[in-house]
């Protein structure tokens, strides 16, 4: 429960800014989700999905 009050106060400065002061929050400000904080919104291009949430990652082959 403690962790969830923590990301809940965590939330209330942002909205508030956002809400009643009007103002735009940096992105890197921004939380996605409670339950994985590392989740980033990958912006992708792509038809009928521009945007995904998830952890960007890099997978590289080499032949020997």
């Amino acid at each position: 429960m403690q962790t969830f009050y923590q990301h809940g106060n965590r939330q209330i400065e942002p909205i508030k800014r956002r809400v009643i002061e009007g103002e735009k929050i940096p992105h890197d400000e921004k939380v996605f989700s409670l339950f994985q904080p590392h989740t980033e919104w990958i912006s992708k291009g792509k038809a009928g999905v521009a945007v995904e949430l998830g952890l960007r990652i890099c997978i590289m082959e080499d032949r020997i």
